[in-house]
Formats: structure tokens, C-alpha cells, sequence
């Protein structure tokens, strides 16, 4: 849902808001369209982190998948990512009292590379995990 929503309604509003309407840096509008962008980046960045971590956990451990990814577990992880990417964009109405920098680095590290991270160190291990399979197989 996240996917969509920035692909066909965030990304190309910015892209209108950016070029055409150019309204004021600091303008209570710029401000509520900043706060969506975070969030839905946010969503979309932690969903993808998520899935990562779904293909490596059916991965690793396929006989124990349904014990370990269970409904509720799914549930309190989908609740996470989103309150996650909500409070990061809440951050935003708080920089008079956070410093400019200090406040969009914590965003970046947050939103990007922590699950830059997480994605690349979970797809380095299914391709360890895959490699060893295909030996046993040879």
C-alpha cells in the first residue's frame, strides 16, 4: 500500500509541488507534504526491510516458518513499520527545538541505511545459504 501510495500520488504531487506550485520552504503546506513523503518512505523503505527478513527466515528455516512468522507476530511487525514512519514524520513539526542537520540525518540513518542494511545483510546470507545448497546438490 505504501508502494502505490508514493508512486502514484506522493512522488508525482512532489513533482508538481517542486517545479510548478514552489511554495515557501517553511509554509504550513510544504510542511504536511514533507511530513507524507517521510512517512510513506519510511513505509515503503521498512516494508522492503521486512520482506528482506521474510525470504531469509523461509529460507533458512522452512520447516519452522509458520512457528516463527505467525499472524499476530505479522500483525505487530505491519504495526511497527507503521508507527515507525509516522513518528518520523512527526519529527519534522519538532525542529524548532532539534538542529536542521541533527534532525535529517537521524531521518536518513532511519529511514535508509539502517534497512539498506538489514536488506543487503539478509540477501548476502540467502545467497551463502543458496551456494551451499547447490554444492550439496553437485
Amino acid at each position: 500500500m505504501a508502494d502505490a501510495f508514493v508512486g502514484l500520488v506522493i512522488d508525482p504531487v512532489w513533482i508538481v509541488i517542486r517545479c510548478w506550485i514552489q511554495p515557501e520552504v517553511y509554509s504550513n503546506f510544504f510542511l504536511i507534504f514533507i511530513m507524507l513523503w517521510t512517512h510513506t518512505t519510511a513505509a515503503t523503505t521498512l516494508n522492503s526491510c521486512c520482506v528482506s527478513i521474510d525470504c531469509f527466515i523461509a529460507i533458512r528455516f522452512p520447516f519452522r516458518y509458520q512457528d516463527i512468522l505467525t499472524k499476530r507476530r505479522c500483525y505487530e511487525v505491519i504495526i511497527l513499520v507503521w508507527f515507525i514512519s509516522l513518528s518520523l514524520s512527526f519529527l519534522i513539526f519538532l525542529k524548532e527545538r532539534l538542529k536542521k542537520l541533527e534532525l535529517f540525518v537521524f531521518i536518513a540513518i532511519t529511514m535508509c541505511l539502517v534497512p539498506l542494511l538489514v536488506v543487503c545483510f539478509c540477501y548476502i546470507l540467502i545467497f551463502k545459504l543458496a551456494r551451499k545448497q547447490f554444492r550439496r546438490i553437485l
